[in-house]
């Protein structure tokens, strides 16, 4: 216990230290891409107020109108003179003047020569613009991308308002602006491109220190694809030094006080807790082998936590037998008549068989099938069918009442095999054990007597049913010295009543 409570020690410091650092390196990483998403929209703010100054020039204006190139070549050209780009506010790469459809009227040639020289950049940018419809064509457009490999920041600005005569294509390099964002963090900053080429990085950049925090955020394209990624690192030297110091303090604390509650917990297991526990799992072990002693309660001993489990074994004990008493009653019974169901029945049978050999006296086994059940059904539905087998299993018990037939399962209902027993076997088919009856002449009374007992017709939600039965009856042993035999011969019997329509008929061979 000792060791292991020096292992969670250890461990859970280094877990502290891990979750520590991680979370930090989490909050970095948020706070740069807090910073960068900042600097792209002032970039976007900045680019489309260039194009919208450009627009508003009348000489532009003019110069769309007439389709002017010469002269809108030179007012791009002189946007690379303006404040904004002087200043170093932006580092405008190009600019370029599009028509409505997205293809190029003109760009500047100070800048970049893009696609004069028919070099395609951005695609998904002219895709996405291209599938604009209505209103949304009006819309300033802003997109990342790499060009020759390198990221570039494009913001798509409309001309001429609500009349739509072309769009300014205003092309920077966005790394001028991000990598700004040092000041902010007060950190050292690199950026790599996605071939992990440096493009910028702090004088004071600390990759080399031992055990810097390096914390990365990845700046991509709408595809997916990576553009930038904008790393910072951090000093860890003295946080690292105050949490292993703090580990430390832990393992000596954490040792001293579990050699103390170490021997304690000795003295009083060994004093106090040891015999009932052996006690318990020598129970345990009896319930394994034998079920028959569950619910059996154990004598309460020992200190106050013993008692309650010991308490919680007995009322568990408890618990278990009372949901397996539950779950064999529900294995055993019609859950629609409350009778005996046929994996009862056959049981049952079979322990009759067996017990009336021993005793050397024979019984009756009736099968019983509902006339025109199938037609209720069809006609009233299967709620009036299910209310019409509820109040046929009621007739069937009231009369068989007096010769102290057991129709309901009960707790003991599975020991008394010497009893009769009315079962549901499934659908309109009933089975009737009669242990007390020994001669087909008293099997004929009884069957007539069921028989008059569905004479009356059956009044089920305001409709008046009237059913039948045809009862099959064999003997033991002599229509079958076995389960599979009796049955069988019961059910050709209970046939020949139904086809002959005489009520109920008795087996024989011929």
């Amino acid at each position: 216990m000792g060791l292991l409570s020096f292992a969670l020690a250890l461990i859970s410091g280094s877990i502290h230290r891990d979750l520590v650092l991680e979370n930090q390196r989490t909050a970095m990483n948020k706070m740069i891409s807090v910073m960068i998403h900042k600097r792209l929209k002032e970039l976007s703010d900045d680019s489309q107020d260039l194009g919208l100054s450009l627009q508003s020039l009348p000489a532009f204006k003019q110069a769309i109108a007439a389709n002017d190139k010469t002269t809108l070549q030179e007012m791009l050209n002189n946007q690379f003179h303006q404040y904004f780009v002087t200043a170093g506010i932006i580092k405008l790469k190009q600019l370029i003047l599009l028509d409505t459809d997205y293809s190029m009227i003109i760009e500047a040639s100070e800048g970049e020569l893009l696609l004069s020289q028919q070099q395609s950049f951005c695609p998904e940018l002219f895709i996405q613009a291209r599938a604009r419809t209505g209103a949304e064509r009006m819309k300033t457009l802003r997109h990342l991308c790499l060009l020759n490999n390198q990221p570039i920041y494009v913001v798509v600005v409309p001309v001429g308002g609500l009349k739509l005569k072309g769009y300014i294509m205003v092309i920077t390099d966005f790394i001028h602006n991000i990598k700004n964002i040092e000041s902010d963090l007060s950190l050292p900053l690199s950026l790599r491109l996605a071939n992990n080429e440096v493009i910028f990085q702090s004088p004071d950049w600390t990759s080399n220190e031992k055990k810097p925090l390096i914390s990365t955020y990845n700046l991509s394209t709408s595809t997916g694809a990576l553009l930038v990624s904008a790393s910072t690192s951090q000093n860890m030297g003295q946080l690292t030094n105050a949490l292993q110091n703090s580990r430390f303090q832990v393992l000596i604390i954490t040792g001293t006080a579990t050699f103390i509650i170490v021997l304690i917990s000795i003295f009083i297991i060994r004093n106090t807790m040891l015999n009932p526990l052996n006690l318990l799992v020598n129970k345990f072990r009896t319930l394994h082998t034998d079920q028959s002693n569950m619910g059996a309660q154990l004598k309460v001993t020992g200190t106050k936590e013993i008692h309650e489990i010991i308490g919680g074994f007995n009322e568990m004990s408890l618990k278990l037998n009372q949901l397996y008493n539950s779950l064999e009653h529900i294995a055993y019974t019609d859950t629609l008549t409350k009778l005996p169901n046929r994996l009862q029945f056959q049981e049952s049978l079979e322990n009759f068989i067996q017990l009336h050999d021993k005793i050397n006296k024979n019984f009756s086994l009736f099968l019983i099938d509902l006339n025109r059940f199938k037609e209720v059904n069809d006609t009233f539905g299967h709620h009036t069918g299910d209310e019409l087998l509820k109040e046929v299993s009621l007739r069937l018990h009231n009369s068989l009442r007096d010769d102290d037939i057991v129709t309901q399962l009960d707790q003991n209902s599975f020991s008394k095999i010497d009893k009769d027993m009315i079962a549901r076997l499934g659908g309109d088919e009933f089975s009737v054990i009669l242990t007390s009856i020994h001669t087909i002449e008293d099997a004929t009374v009884v069957a007539k007597k069921l028989i008059e007992a569905m004479s009356q017709p059956v009044n089920i939600d305001g409709n008046k049913l009237n059913i039948g039965l045809s009862i099959g009856i064999a003997m033991y042993p002599q229509h079958g010295g076995n389960v599979q035999v009796l049955l069988n011969h019961a059910d050709i019997a209970m046939y020949n009543a139904k086809t002959q329509k005489t009520g109920f008929s008795i087996y024989e061979p011929e």
